[in-house]
C-alpha cells in the first residue's frame, strides 16, 4: 500500500454509511407519499412536520406543498387566535355563559332580553376579530358605522324591551341589563375605554342592588344572576384594560378595513388546498318588453311566447320600458279625448294649467339638524342628539348655566357646579349630574331620569309623563315643584344601608279641592288597604 490510498477497510465504511441514509431518506419519502394518498385534502399540512430538514431538495414538490400548507395555517391563526379575540371568547365561554343559562332559568322577559345581550356580544366579537385582521379605520368612514351597527341594533333591542314594560314586576331587571349593557360602546372611546365601562358597571349595579334586596330572601336566584350580571361588566373592564388600555387594539400590518371580506380565506389557507374559481358572471340583461301593439317579428311569425315569459320574469324592471303617462293624456281625466280618441304626441307641449302643483320644500323645523355641544359665553348648549352613549361636560364654572333640548336616548354627564340646568324636549335622556346653585328644570321631556351626587335646591318638573329622580344624601331638603306631570317617581337613600340603596317613593298625582269659609282648600288624596 503506497501513503496515498486509503485503507479498503475505510472506503467499504463510508459506503455502507452513504447506504443506509439513502434508505432511510428513501423510506420517509415513501411514508410522504402514502400519507397524502391517505389522508384528505386538508391534512397535507400534517405531512410537513415528516419531511426532514436536508430532504427539501430531494422532493421539491411535496417540500413546497408542506411549506404553503404551514404558511396558510399559520396566516389564518394570526387573525383566528390573536390574542385580543381569544380573551373575548373567554369572556364569552365564561361570564356572559353564566348569566346567559341563569337568565333562561327565569324565563319571561329577562330570557328574552338577554337574547340581545348575547347578540351584542357576538357582534362585538366579530368586529374585534375583524379588527385584529385589519389596519385601524377612521372613525369617519362609512365602513366604521357599518361594522358597529349590529353591536347598536342589539342594544337598541335589549333597551326597547325595557322601555316597552315598565310596569311588569321584571321591571328592575330589565333595567339592570339596559343601564349597563351600553358599556359596549367602549371601542369607540379614546384613549381611555376602561373607565366608560366602568360607568356603567356602576349604573347597573345601581338597579342589581334593587332585584338583589327584593329577592335576596324569597328568590335567591334572582340575586345571584344581578351579581352575574355584573361581574360580567367588571369582567369586560378587565380585558378591556388588558388588551385595548387605549382603545381597539389594531392590526398595523393588516389588510386594508374598507375591503376586507372577513375569515373566508382563512378557511381556504387552512386547508392548504387552492382558492376555488371565482364565482361565473351574471346573466346578461333579459330583452326589453316591446311596447304593446308592436309584437315582436319572431312571435308574430311562429306565435311563440318564450319572449313573452322572460320579460315577465325580471320582476320589478319589467315596467322600466314604459312611459308615464301624463294628467294631460289621461282619456279618464280628460273626457273630451274620449270622443276624439286622439292623444297628443309624445314630447308635444303640456299647457301650465295641466301640471300639477309643486311639493313646496320640507320646512326647516322639520330637518335634522347636526348634533351640538359647546360654550357660548357662560351657556352650555347641548341639542339635537340622538342615541349618544355618553356626552360629558367639564370644567364647568359656578356661573354657568347648561341648556339641553331636542336630545334623544342619550346620557349626559355634567361635571362640576353649575348655576342651573334645563331641559327641554328631550325624550329618554340620562342625565348625572354634581351640584347647582338654583334650579333644575324639566319640561316636555318624557322618561328622563336624574341622578344627583350633590346638592340641587329645587327641581321644577312641567308637562312631563314619566321620570324618575334620584337624590343624594346632600339633596334631602329639595324643594321638587310638579305640573301637568305624571309618573314622576322620587327615590331617597336608605338610612342604615350601603351606598346605591334606595326607596322610591312617587310624586301625588290626585288632588282634591274643596270650600272652606270662601277659600279653596287642596290636600293630596291618599288611598288605604
Amino acid at each position: 500500500m503506497t501513503g496515498g490510498t486509503l485503507p479498503p477497510a475505510h472506503g467499504m465504511g463510508n459506503l455502507s454509511t452513504l447506504l443506509k441514509r439513502l434508505e432511510a431518506a428513501t423510506s420517509r419519502l415513501e411514508d410522504i407519499a402514502m400519507a397524502q394518498a391517505v389522508a384528505p385534502p386538508n391534512a397535507v399540512s400534517g405531512a410537513s412536520a415528516l419531511v426532514p430538514s436536508g430532504s427539501a431538495s430531494t422532493s421539491p414538490v411535496v417540500g413546497g406543498a408542506a411549506v404553503g400548507a404551514a404558511a396558510g395555517i399559520a396566516a389564518a391563526t394570526a387573525v383566528e387566535d390573536a390574542p385580543a379575540v381569544q380573551g373575548y371568547d373567554t369572556l364569552i365561554n365564561g361570564p356572559l355563559a353564566t348569566y346567559l343559562a341563569l337568565s333562561n332559568e327565569l324565563g319571561g322577559l329577562t330570557a328574552q332580553q338577554a337574547t340581545f345581550v348575547a347578540q351584542a356580544f357576538q357582534a362585538q366579537r366579530t368586529y374585534l376579530e375583524f379588527a385584529s385582521a385589519c389596519t385601524k379605520l377612521d372613525p369617519s368612514s362609512p365602513t366604521f358605522a357599518e361594522r358597529l351597527g349590529p353591536t347598536s341594533k342589539a342594544i337598541m333591542d335589549a333597551n326597547d324591551i325595557k322601555d316597552k314594560n315598565r310596569g311588569s314586576s321584571e321591571a328592575n331587571f330589565l333595567s339592570t341589563v339596559s343601564e349597563g349593557l351600553p358599556a359596549l360602546g367602549w371601542v369607540q372611546v379614546e384613549p381611555k375605554p376602561g373607565p366608560h365601562v366602568n360607568e356603567f358597571k356602576e349604573a347597573a349595579a345601581f338597579w342589581g342592588n334593587r332585584v338583589i334586596k327584593a329577592n335576596k330572601e324569597s328568590n335567591p336566584k334572582a340575586a345571584e344572576w344581578a351579581k352575574t350580571y355584573v361581574e360580567l361588566l367588571e369582567e369586560l373592564r378587565k380585558y378591556v384594560m388588558q388588551y385595548h388600555t387605549t382603545g381597539v387594539s389594531w392590526n398595523p400590518k393588516g389588510a386594508d378595513p374598507k375591503t376586507y371580506k372577513g375569515s373566508s380565506s382563512s378557511a381556504t389557507a387552512v386547508s392548504g388546498a387552492p382558492a376555488p374559481p371565482p364565482p361565473p358572471p351574471p346573466p346578461p340583461p333579459a330583452p326589453v318588453t316591446p311596447s304593446a301593439g308592436t309584437p315582436s317579428p319572431k312571435a308574430a311569425a311562429t306565435g311563440d311566447m318564450s319572449a313573452v315569459f322572460a320579460s315577465l320574469n325580471q320582476g320589478e324592471g319589467v315596467t322600466r320600458g314604459l312611459k308615464k303617462v301624463d294628467k294631460s293624456e289621461m282619456t279618464h281625466k280628460n273626457p273630451e279625448l274620449r270622443s276624439s280618441g286622439v292623444v297628443g304626441a309624445v314630447g308635444a307641449q303640456i299647457p301650465s294649467s295641466a301640471k300639477g302643483p309643486v311639493k313646496p320644500p320640507k320646512p326647516s323645523s322639520f330637518q335634522k339638524k347636526p348634533p351640538k355641544t359647546e360654550l357660548e359665553r357662560n351657556k352650555w348648549i347641548i341639542e339635537n342628539h340622538e342615541n349618544s352613549d355618553l356626552i360629558e361636560i367639564s370644567n364647568t364654572e359656578i356661573s354657568q348655566t347648561v341648556d339641553i333640548f331636542n336630545v334623544k336616548s342619550s346620557v349626559i354627564k355634567i361635571n362640576g357646579k353649575v348655576n342651573a340646568i334645563s331641559m327641554v324636549n328631550s325624550t329618554k335622556v340620562q342625565i348625572l349630574l354634581d351640584s347647582t346653585v338654583s334650579s333644575l328644570a324639566i319640561s316636555a321631556s318624557p322618561s328622563f331620569t336624574v341622578q344627583i351626587l350633590g346638592k340641587v335646591p329645587t327641581i321644577l318638573i312641567d308637562g312631563t309623563d314619566g321620570g324618575q329622580v334620584y337624590l343624594s344624601r346632600e339633596s334631602l331638603d329639595v324643594e321638587i315643584i310638579t305640573a301637568k306631570s305624571s309618573a314622576i317617581n322620587v327615590s331617597l337613600p336608605v338610612d342604615g344601608e350601603e351606598a346605591g340603596v334606595f326607596e322610591e317613593k312617587a310624586v301625588p298625582e290626585q288632588l282634591k279641592t274643596v270650600v272652606k269659609n270662601g277659600k279653596l282648600v287642596t290636600t293630596v288624596v291618599e288611598h288605604s288597604g
